[in-house]
């Protein structure tokens, strides 16, 4: 029994596969940087750089991304598992 390398796992990956992985880790990246981007507006509340208004409206935007990130996040685990259980 030879074990096999990181390479000769990735190389095979086929394209709908390896789209799938490219897509849910930028995903994860757009995740991570519109949950910052909350935080940074708290901050910008906190020390009265935007108005309670802009604040408001702002957030709504962000946890409406944030949340469409997730779900789509949760779709392409869901392909994951189908490809992984159909081979």
């Amino acid at each position: 029994f030879k074990q096999k390398t990181a390479y000769e796992i990735g190389v095979r990956l086929v394209g709908s596969e390896m789209c799938i992985r490219d897509r849910y880790k930028h995903l994860l990246v757009r995740k991570e940087e519109t949950l910052i981007s909350i935080k940074e507006l708290e901050c910008d509340l906190n020390t009265e750089k935007i108005s309670d208004s802009d604040y408001q409206e702002l957030r709504k935007k962000l946890e409406a991304e944030a949340n469409e990130i997730i779900e789509r996040l949760d779709q392409l685990e869901q392909s994951r598992k189908k490809t992984k259980s159909t081979q």
